[in-house]
């Protein structure tokens, strides 16, 4: 009988030692396992990158309309609608020492809600001035005989919100400005068609609250 219990107590011994053995290598295993995972970059949950915020849109209405000059001015009456739209181009200017018109610099400094406000308060000036039922505005950065000169900001403008048909359904519309206009140089070396500003399109909802200003004589 000893050596039957002797045989049993060497056979439990055995079973414990490789069911320790096991589970250690079970550990093992699986801490392996995890370290593989911690090193492989694909398993990993790697934090998102942030999102680039959806630019907010820009506000003029606060802004204050940069004095301007008629340069030109046409007006279109048109039989088939009964409606007469005004096209005008103007430009940004100062008045010298002597009273005079002279053109504007340092126009980089502009912002892009002044630019964008100088087009509206010109548009709802002359449409009230004139009795147009459609005005158009662009700002360019100088004269040029030829129309060649680069656009700082334009708008289409309706007051009684029937476009320029009367049937339409807008009051603003081509409502867009330029980041800012060009710098000294830039004006100084432009040439007709030579400078091309790209024009953020503005809220056109805010533009009502602009008010209108008479330009400079």
């Amino acid at each position: 009988m000893k050596g039957l219990h002797c045989i049993i107590w060497i056979l439990c011994t055995l079973f414990t030692l490789q069911t320790a053995a096991t589970a250690a290598t079970m550990e093992e295993r699986i801490a392996a396992a995890g370290a593989a995972m911690a090193l492989d970059p694909s398993e990993k949950n790697t934090p998102e990158a942030p999102k680039e915020q959806a630019a907010a849109p820009w506000d003029m209405t606060k802004a204050k309309p940069v004095p301007y000059a008629v340069v030109q001015a046409q007006k279109d009456h048109r039989a088939t609608t009964g409606r007469t739209k005004l096209l005008l181009r103007i430009v940004p200017v100062v008045k010298g020492k002597d009273g005079k018109l002279l053109p504007m610099y340092n126009q980089d400094k502009l912002t892009k809600e002044q630019l964008a406000a100088t087009v509206v308060a010109a548009a709802k000036y002359h449409a009230q001035a004139t009795s147009a039922q459609m005005v158009g505005v662009a700002l360019q950065t100088q004269y040029f005989s030829n129309h060649g000169a680069a656009r700082l900001a334009i708008v289409d403008y309706a007051p009684d919100g029937k476009g320029v048909s009367g049937k339409d359904n807008w009051r603003w519309n081509m409502f867009s400005a330029a980041a800012s206009g060009p710098s000294d140089a830039e004006l100084k070396a432009e040439k007709p068609g030579t400078i091309y500003l790209s024009l953020e399109k503005a809220p056109a909802e805010l533009a009502d609250v602009v008010e209108g200003s008479a330009p400079l004589k």
